[in-house]
């Protein structure tokens, strides 16, 4: 048997017996293999590996497929657990097939469930399939595909198709997936055949050319390079036909840069060109020469200032010392960017601006030249491109030109690797580029025009029913994509209308769109939408246009640009659509920890923070919060969060998490606050062990303090911005607020406070001390230099404030109506309030002034005169007024003590209760006074409403000097009386007692937390106007670059400040640091976290064992049927146990699935 496999590869097919099996467990160790034979009789399920032709399916066969592919995927949870499953089955197949796959098994198995959609959605066009199985095998170049490992593959995907969807497996379904299953390995090993070397060298060759320290141009190489461009005289060089012409591959001997006589055709073709000296040394020189104007090296800015001096000076004996040979040799380019360049100007082709387009992406067709449809898509945009620079018309673009420039380049980086095989790959390379690039040179513009004339003459209408039958085709074409389409109806119009507009803003302004569609892309990653769905679309608003527009050059722009950006989102989709983001997308707990688990350790946080496709990224985390997924959010947070430490280093993200996303407190305050208690807990680290009654405790809090950039964090605005007490009492945030307070607030607090001290003596020296002696002239001087200075260091300052302020709400619009008139709302707050009420008094006060109104008293100063005898209890109103102001204002000082400070708080807090006791009292006393007066009675004290309230009040209070038995006289007066005491002081006073007694207990359980919420506002106010030196050297006493001790002797992190807490604080069972053993490299994955047990582990072994009870009865099913599919003797078990453990080295999964051999 091993024989006739052996044949059979040699042969590019294999033979397949009567009795001859590829098992894979006891279900399949006995079925025997059937040949599926074709009409001409030969076996349709043939590998042919020297041929690569069109596949072609019938649609019932592509139905087939396509059904039973998606009836599989269906069985499982997730497709990752599908793609898993498929692994499975291989592996117990042949298990020596494990060593092969080096990536994750969970990525293997996204991969090969989105490489099987991509070829199952191009089953009905045999163009494009070939094109997708193509790609597959250059990606798998590296992998030893073998016909007896593909035809094991084949049938272990089969048999476990078989397994899991029974006698809906169809044997037209079971013949489909043969024929496309042979297709596609056959063509893995055609593809590796031919093209192998060729892209390992276009590789190799492009890493190195890349290479700032390209070893290829040794140091020896630059002093000559040197040594002949100061022998040059001439500045220009003429660029003869052989120079230019690089179209063959024999013309490699007649382009160079700096290193001529390295080529591809040999020796005898090298001394060619190096014979002629005094050519190369005059190019050579005209190229130092236009490094001045291109400004490469770092001395070319100061060669093109003095540019004769420096010609004299090249031809001393002193410019070839060491030294000086050392710093002109920087300005040989060294990568390949920098030598396109110098051949550019060699040649004089510096000024052609659409060669620069090329290049800025000719580094992206080469890494995609294995990806035709990529490669077709960059070299799209770079038509679009050239066509907006090119003011000439398509003749003045030569590509040849920049095809010329490219080897020369190549072969001055490469000199001494440089073969005839290079030639030929990078001739190819550029045969591809320019074939594509060709197919539309010169249209882009002519479709701009089309187009833009198209959208000028649609009307409204037209464009409204063109978007109702744009989606009439979509639904019609892809029913599931309404399931995606759920938005309102104005909202579709929005999508469909944005995606028409894009195919004419991608023709005006390419460079801008590339990035707003790449960013465009990772969202619809966030929203889970399958890459299927882009084509259908296209096709639709294509379709739908043609019912509106006749002229097929509009059809063509249209459909064109269209399939651009759908091959754009394609791609963009299929690279960020990471195991991470499907996870987040399900809301899925688990699969996140199993996808994150298969990241490196050093790469672990990269996974979670960033999916970056090209110039774009998308956060995982942050589109997990935006999105909803908190459970998913939690998760990534807690990984993060977590410390795992090998022998070599300790691992923890929070660094990570807050370069990426500095502001990710603010973010969860505003959108997840309960997520806030994760983070802060994720900054403590409390150690086991207890000394003399304390423990260690470690927070890693530099980042809540110091931003990035070296200033004050946004992290402690933002915890005081949502007023959470219970947050902000929080250990670690207490920590930062209480090292801020301390460190640097408390002394900027007291100075900016002594002014308001200052001004309130003063205000209370002038207005109550010192008029007691106004007699004196003295004191009467003093009195009135006092005044003085109170409106000056008082009323001068709150004016400048509050003008301040109140014209930035306005200019702000940062105002709230009351009444319809917009008032600034600063002044919501009540210190705010009290402040400008301060103000309006002081300015009363000024207004009324008695040592105004008496400059002309013979006695002046004096407060006192004729003249002035009504106004000064209007002044001393006002005066009262700012006094008790200014003594309310004081009040913010008790932030000093938090103790001093939540009874402040409580008092306030309490205050409200009080106030609506008094509402609720007011309306009693003016309902009964109101009431009490209309009553003819006798009672001299009720006779009118005034009178009455004051009695009523008097009652109320306790204050009242009359008997009850004085209203005896009058019964329905004495009734009336009776009924508002029993209302307001029976009723009203006992609940008021209880709501302040439940507001008492409620404000207490976080009285301490509305006291440190205090005290943190006040921080964050002042720390506002601290200098940025005073706060450097703040940040650097508290040491936050210093490593962190976890126990004696084990140094840790740093960014935290280390404390001891007593025991009895907290309980701490376990250690939060995960200890792993084994290998310290970063690339390898963390071990399983054992740890953790329980609820997850339990469902885990509960699935397991359900998939495994289902396919028990599967089998015992077919075993009923008895027959000779039923299970085979045991010989025939051991013989095809033995030929799968023969396949040793097997990695034609790859080729099929998706996957690559490596991570």
């Amino acid at each position: 048997m091993e024989d006739d496999v052996s044949r059979g590869a040699e042969a590019g097919t294999v033979p397949r017996p009567k009795n001859y099996s590829y098992g894979c467990g006891a279900c399949r160790l006995g079925r025997l293999a059937h040949l599926h034979l074709g009409a001409d009789g030969g076996d349709q399920w043939e590998i042919h590996v020297d041929t690569f032709d069109e596949l072609t399916l019938s649609p019932d066969v592509v139905s087939d497929i396509t059904e039973m592919w998606h009836a599989f995927v269906q069985n499982f949870d997730t497709e990752q657990a599908a793609g898993e499953a498929v692994f499975s089955s291989i592996f117990d197949a042949a298990p020596s097939l494990q060593s092969l796959f080096h990536g994750p098994r969970a990525v293997q198995a996204q991969k090969f469930v989105l490489s099987v959609g991509n070829i199952i959605s191009h089953l009905d066009h045999p163009a494009a399939l070939k094109v997708e199985v193509e790609t597959l095998g250059f990606v798998h170049l590296s992998v030893d595909i073998t016909i007896p490992r593909i035809a094991l593959f084949r049938d272990a995907i089969l048999d476990l198709f078989e397994t899991e969807l029974a006698d809906s497996f169809t044997p037209s379904a079971r013949d489909g997936w043969g024929r496309l299953l042979s297709y596609v390995g056959g063509s893995q090993i055609w593809v590796r055949t031919h093209f192998s070397t060729r892209l390992k060298v276009l590789q190799e060759s492009w890493k190195a050319a890349n290479n700032r320290d390209n070893p290829q141009i040794s140091d020896a190489e630059r002093q000559k390079m040197l040594k002949l461009s100061k022998n040059q005289k001439k500045n220009d060089v003429d660029i003869d036909a052989e120079v230019a012409s690089t179209d063959s591959p024999d013309s490699s001997e007649s382009s160079f840069s700096g290193n001529t006589g390295h080529t591809a055709l040999g020796p005898a073709h090298s001394t060619k060109v190096v014979g002629d000296r005094r050519r190369c040394g005059n190019c050579l020189g005209t190229l130092l020469n236009c490094c001045k104007c291109c400004s490469f090296g770092k001395e070319a800015n100061k060669e093109k200032q003095d540019d004769g001096r420096k010609v004299s000076k090249d031809n001393k004996p002193k410019d070839t010392k060491p030294g000086k040979s050392q710093l002109q040799a920087t300005d040989v380019p060294r990568t390949f960017t920098e030598m396109f360049q110098w051949n550019c100007a060699v040649m004089g082709l510096s000024g052609r601006k659409w060669m620069q387009e090329i290049l800025g992406s000719f580094t992206a067709m080469v890494e995609h030249i294995a990806d035709m449809r990529r490669l077709q898509q960059e070299c799209n945009i770079v038509s679009i491109r050239i066509a907006k620079v090119t003011a000439a018309g398509v003749n003045w673009v030569n590509l040849s030109e920049f095809k010329s420039c490219m080897l020369a380049a190549l072969r001055s980086l490469l000199p001494t690797a440089w073969d005839t095989s290079h030639e030929v790959a990078w001739n190819w390379l550029w045969d591809n580029i320019e074939t594509i690039l060709k197919k539309t040179m010169g249209k882009p513009l002519v479709w701009e025009q089309s187009l833009q004339g198209m959208f000028a003459a649609l009307s409204d209408e037209q464009l409204f029913n063109y978007r109702v039958n744009l989606y009439e085709k979509f639904f019609a074409a892809v029913p599931a994509g309404q399931d995606y389409f759920k938005q309102s109806n104005t909202r579709l119009h929005f999508i469909a209308e944005s995606a028409t507009n894009l195919s004419l803003k991608l023709l005006q302004d390419p460079w801008r769109m590339v990035d707003d569609v790449s960013a465009l892309g990772l969202r619809h990653v966030g929203y889970g939408i399958p890459t299927e769905m882009f084509g259908p679309f296209t096709e639709a608003a294509v379709e739908a246009l043609r019912g509106y527009v006749s002229d097929a050059l509009v059809l063509e722009a249209f459909n064109w640009s269209l399939s651009i950006i759908s091959q754009m989102l394609v791609h963009t989709v299929t690279e960020g659509s990471t195991i991470v983001m499907k996870a987040i997308n399900n809301n899925s707990v688990s699969q996140l920890v199993k996808a994150v688990s298969c990241a490196p350790r050093g790469e672990r946080s990269n996974w979670v923070l960033i999916v970056k496709v090209g110039t774009q990224d998308i956060s995982p985390l942050r589109w997990a919060i935006a999105s909803g997924s908190l459970s998913a959010a939690k998760a990534i947070i807690e990984d993060l969060l977590a410390i795992r430490a090998d022998r070599e280093r300790y691992y923890y993200g929070v660094d990570d998490l807050f370069q990426r996303h500095p502001d990710i407190v603010k973010i969860l305050c505003t959108e997840a606050p309960m997520l806030l208690p994760t983070l802060l807990e994720g900054l403590i680290w409390r150690s086991r062990t207890v000394n003399q009654g304390v423990r260690r405790v470690n927070y890693y809090v530099k980042n809540l303090i110091v931003g990035s950039d070296g200033v004050f964090a946004g992290a402690l605005p933002a915890l005081v911005g949502i007023r959470d007490p219970k947050i902000i009492s929080h250990v670690a945030v207490d920590l930062v607020a209480n090292l801020l307070w301390s460190g640097i607030v408390m002394h900027e607090f007291i100075t900016s406070k002594m002014w308001f001290i200052f001004s309130l003596v003063i205000l209370m020296v002038s207005q109550t001390l010192l008029p007691e002696y106004r007699t004196s002239f003295e004191v009467r001087v003093v009195t009135f230099a006092f005044r003085v200075m109170t409106y000056l260091l008082t009323l001068l300052r709150l004016l400048v404030q509050h003008s301040r302020d109140i014209f930035l709400a306005y200019y702000r619009k940062q105002t709230v109506r009351i009444l319809r008139i917009p008032f600034p709302k600063y002044l919501t707050q009540s210190y705010d309030l009290a402040s400008f009420l301060l103000l309006i008094c002081l300015i009363l006060m000024w207004a009324n002034e008695p040592f105004i109104w008496c400059y002309a008293a013979p006695d002046w100063p004096t407060e006192y005169c004729l003249t002035f005898e009504e106004g000064g209890f209007v002044y001393s109103v006002f005066a009262m007024c700012a006094v008790g102001l200014h003594w309310g204002l004081m009040a913010d000082l008790a932030v000093f003590s938090t103790g001093l400070s939540a009874f402040v708080l409580v008092c306030v807090h309490v205050g409200s209760e009080i106030g609506r006791f008094m509402f609720a009292l007011m309306f009693l006393l003016t309902a009964f006074a109101s009431a009490i007066t209309v009553l003819e009675h006798h009672y001299e004290d009720m006779k009118t409403v005034g009178d009455s309230l004051i009695a009523l009040t008097g009652i109320t209070l306790r204050l009242y000097e009359d008997d009850y038995r004085d209203l005896q006289n009058d019964p329905l007066l004495l009734t009336a009386v009776f009924c508002f005491v029993t209302a307001s002081a029976i009723l009203l006073l006992n609940l008021l007692i209880a709501q302040l007694n439940c507001s008492y207990v409620y404000i207490y359980q976080n009285m301490l937390g509305y006291a440190k919420l205090k005290r943190s506002s006040v921080s964050v106010q002042t720390l506002a106007y601290i200098k940025m030196e005073r706060w450097s050297r703040f940040v650097a006493t508290l040491g936050l670059d210093v490593p962190l001790e976890f126990n004696e002797g084990d140094v840790g992190m740093a960014g935290g400040i280390s404390v001891f807490e007593p025991q009895s604080l907290s309980i701490v069972a376990t250690d939060r640091i995960l200890r792993f053993g084994g290998s310290c490299s970063p690339d390898l994955e963390w071990p399983a976290d054992t740890s953790k047990t329980g609820m997850d582990a339990d469902e885990e072994q509960l699935e397991t064992l359900e998939h495994l009870l289902h396919t028990t009865l599967h089998h015992l099913r077919k075993s009923k049927k008895g027959g000779d599919s039923g299970f085979n003797t045991s010989s025939q078990a051991s013989q095809a146990t033995g030929e799968s453990k023969g396949y040793s080295g097997f990695s034609g999964v790859s080729g099929v699935s998706g996957v690559g051999s490596s991570d």
